[in-house]
């Protein structure tokens, strides 16, 4: 493993760390999961109804539109609860920091 590579891994884990200082983000995560499971769908019709509302988006105009994208942000929801530290948080913090290191 190169320098630059270790570098890299050490910033991310210690974003991490300022995330998950105790270890229980995950475990908090999926505890949240079941309080607001069921609502997961209305609350991603009303994140979508906004901006159908805002009229910036204009595939929003058309319902199967916005039925896919409700159905997409509810699974994204559950998903990111279920792993949040999973391999989709660690890209997004290896993007941040990669994107950081550039400026």
């Amino acid at each position: 493993m190169s320098e630059v590579q270790k570098s890299l891994i050490d910033e991310i884990e210690a974003v991490v760390r300022k995330f998950d200082s105790d270890g229980m983000l995950a475990a908090n995560c999926a505890e949240i999961l079941s309080h607001i499971e069921e609502y997961i769908p209305e609350i991603s019709a009303t994140y979508w109804s906004y901006w159908t509302l805002t009229k910036k988006i204009p595939e929003l105009e058309f319902p199967q539109s916005q039925e896919k994208l409700i159905a997409w942000t509810t699974n994204y929801i559950r998903e990111r609860l279920l792993d949040a530290m999973g391999s989709g948080w660690h890209k997004g913090l290896l993007a941040q920091v990669t994107d950081a290191r550039r400026r």
